[in-house]
């Protein structure tokens, strides 16, 4: 089973959601057949729109038009050999596509990571010829900021002084398979959290994408972001105003992280940066106070440990 992640990317052509949808749905008047030749059948390529009118959703005070598609196609692999059975030689490629439209521009979600094959396929489907007619729209994530959100968890969760969004729990991947490394619930001085805290900031070479639950407004999303810029959202964990807004849920949770929790979460970064209110030194304090309670809670239990014997 495929793992869901998302990236997005912008259409550079001077055109319209609509135009762009007209256009896809309509291959059969631009698309040439594709023949597998070894077995003298067509390959499958099939464009499906689920809404048939655009949707329009607020997020944080922007009408946002959308739609969703979904996509299944047949490709022939590079390797071919006459004496394979059909579905050995040919790969099915499919899955969704969010396509919306904010700030007069075109852009597409589409479920899978940042990669030729994504950018294939968007291609693809637009029947675009040219070398930048799409390009990526990624995330900039990377260690200092996985760390200064495990700073906020530890120390104010607000990532912004309105309050508008709490980080409460975070949890650390590293590796190509995504171990998971570590992970922090809330603020607190604990054993379990400061360790998780210290595995953190120890390792923070190693890691190479965090989990993180965002709160606001009495809403609750799980995302997963990687150092690579790609997004993975827990839809099943979802708490909020569009939770019984079935069939537009998913697009309207994708849109929400996409437009409004991680534009706000780097901003906030950036600023807290900007205004040296992260820096350098307090990293190392962070890392110190941490690491320093650690050893405190250690000794207290290896002086308990000697009473209790020295009593026996």
């Amino acid at each position: 089973m495929r793992i869901l992640v998302f990236s997005r990317w912008i259409d550079k052509e001077d055109k319209s959601i609509d135009e762009i949808l007209v256009h896809i749905m309509d291959y059969e008047s631009w698309r040439s057949p594709e023949i597998d030749e070894l077995s003298n059948t067509v390959l499958n390529y099939t464009v499906s729109k689920i809404y048939a009118e655009n949707q329009v959703v607020d997020i944080n005070g922007e009408n946002i038009i959308y739609n969703s598609l979904y996509f299944e196609y047949e490709s022939i692999s590079n390797v071919r050999k006459e004496w394979e059975p059909k579905e050995q030689r040919v790969s099915r490629i499919n899955g969704n596509i969010l396509i919306y439209v904010y700030m007069d521009t075109v852009y597409y979600i589409i479920d899978r990571s940042y990669s030729a094959l994504s950018l294939s396929i968007l291609r693809k489907i637009n029947n675009y010829s040219g070398q930048k007619n799409i390009i990526e729209d990624k995330f900039e994530f990377d260690v200092d900021l996985f760390m200064w959100l495990v700073y906020k968890v530890k120390g104010q969760p607000a990532i912004t002084n309105e309050e508008e969004v709490k980080i409460t729990n975070i949890i650390g991947y590293r590796g190509a398979s995504a171990d998971k490394l570590a992970e922090i619930k809330g603020a607190g001085n604990n054993v379990l959290s400061l360790l998780s805290s210290l595995v953190f900031l120890l390792e923070n070479e190693a890691l190479n994408q965090i989990e993180i639950i965002s709160v606001w407004n009495k809403e609750s999303i799980t995302l997963k972001i990687s150092e690579k810029g790609w997004i993975d959202i827990n839809f099943n964990t979802y708490t909020g105003v569009f939770i019984l807004e079935e069939p537009y849920l998913n697009p309207k949770i994708m849109l929400t992280a996409f437009l409004e929790i991680l534009p706000l979460i780097i901003n906030s970064y950036n600023n807290d940066v900007k205004e040296q209110r992260w820096t350098k030194e307090i990293y190392k304090h962070f890392f110190t106070s941490i690491a320093k309670n650690v050893n405190a809670r250690i000794q207290k239990k290896l002086e308990g440990l000697l009473e209790a014997e020295m009593i026996e």
